[in-house]
């Protein structure tokens, strides 16, 4: 099966009850809402850790603070490292959504390189396995498809809850 990572966007009004819940019920809630509210959820699949790699430089294993290519793979607020969930919310998807608007898929494409995700085990592991040109826009179709997700939050004033397992 393999870890995905779900982004599921909740009125800002439910985050309170939500933050209240212990991480186990958390989970299982967000779970829960993802069946309720599928058109306002996204799905990533396994490429969340490849795509922050590209972003980033560095896995989604290490989120890093007040960057928003980073917060926009793994959140702003980490709630729990080890069931990885955090949210961030519609005021933090402003900035964050700009940044990504802003990225040069040109640019990105010049620095794409499996074999550094390869030696960096970024996850998955198929960095070595699949076609350079497949891969990269893969990725790519999973960044726009996460921009066009944060932007329907963002109109929404929503949270966005990111899990992944």
């Amino acid at each position: 099966m393999g870890i995905s990572a779900y982004y599921l966007s909740v009125p800002t009004s439910l985050k309170a009850e939500l933050l209240q819940l212990n991480q186990n019920d958390l989970l299982k809630r967000l779970e829960e809402l993802k069946q309720i509210k599928s058109d306002s959820n996204y799905c990533m699949g396994k490429l969340w850790d490849g795509l922050h790699f590209l972003l980033t430089g560095l896995s989604a294993n290490t989120p890093i603070e007040r960057n928003p290519f980073s917060e926009a793979i793994v959140g702003v607020h980490v709630l729990d490292m080890e069931k990885f969930i955090s949210f961030t919310s519609p005021r933090e998807l402003e900035p964050i959504v700009y940044q990504l608007q802003k990225i040069s898929i040109n640019e990105l494409n010049l620095k794409f390189n499996p074999l550094k995700f390869h030696r960096k085990n970024i996850y998955p592991d198929i960095w070595k396995s699949y076609d350079q040109e497949e891969l990269f826009y893969e990725l790519i179709d999973k960044l726009r498809e996460l921009v066009v997700f944060y932007q329907s939050c963002l109109e929404k004033q929503e949270t966005v809850f990111v899990y992944i397992c």
